[in-house]
């Protein structure tokens, strides 16, 4: 028996679409990777500020900050920031910063970050890895937006600074000599708490203090971590709140 040309046209289309559907590419979150990558759109400034809701007490304990629980805002193009392994990595391009989608007030932060080893071009000297943690973040994202800064930066480590703002600024206390003594090269991971309590911060490297603020204006915001043009990755963050 004849089949009708029409019948096996429509069975070879039928065939492809299915085919089409059935042709999946693998999940970043699948067994195949354990990275997950966030997209991000490319302003460098939102239109109106973000509504975000305020963290819950965590009753005394230290909790994991989940990656989910954060948001990637980059100047340009798509987010660099991945999860592999547990550790949150940023290649810093493009600059912008991951925050969390909560608020935090009085809080107790920890983190561990590094920078890659130095390459054989590279000295200690010069080395100007860039980074940072980003407090008290305004509800108005932007390329940087209103908030203090603990930084990242090598040289710099644990400085307090306000962002954003050139009318507003900030007393600091620092101890130069402990950072000195106490921060450790490009490739080790370098241990970071910073303790917020009414709107001034006091920041301990590796165990040590190196620096504390008084309070300014600013005493609650989202918190967040720095993409600034250099490779840099974080493990091990937890939070206390009140």
């Amino acid at each position: 028996m004849r089949v009708p040309l029409l019948c096996v046209l429509a069975l070879c289309f039928s065939g492809c679409a299915q085919s089409e559907i059935e042709v999946k590419s693998p999940s970043i979150d699948s067994p195949q990777s354990s990275e997950k990558i966030i997209p991000a759109g490319a302003n460098t400034e939102r239109e109106t500020a973000q509504q975000y809701p305020a963290a819950e007490s965590t009753n005394g304990e230290f909790v994991p900050l989940s990656f989910n629980d954060f948001t990637s805002f980059p100047a340009e193009g798509n987010s660099s920031w991945t999860l592999n392994d547990g550790i949150w990595k940023t290649s810093g391009q493009p600059k912008g910063y991951f925050a969390s989608n909560k608020v935090f007030g009085d809080f107790i932060l920890r983190y561990e970050y590094r920078f890659p080893p130095l390459t054989s071009e590279e000295t200690l000297a010069d080395f100007m890895g860039n980074t940072g943690c980003l407090i008290y973040i305004d509800p108005l994202d932007k390329i940087w937006p209103v908030c203090l800064e603990v930084q990242g930066k090598y040289p710099e480590t644990g400085s307090i600074k306000v962002n954003g703002r050139k009318d507003l600024t900030v007393s600091v206390e620092e101890f130069p000599e402990v950072r000195l003594e106490k921060l450790l090269p490009p490739g080790e991971w370098n241990q970071v708490e910073i303790v917020s309590q009414a709107g001034g911060l006091t920041v301990s490297l590796n165990g040590e203090l190196i620096s504390r603020s008084q309070p300014t204006e600013l005493i609650s915001g989202r918190i967040a971590f720095q993409a600034e043009n250099y490779d840099v990755e974080f493990r091990n963050l937890s939070v206390q709140v009140p």
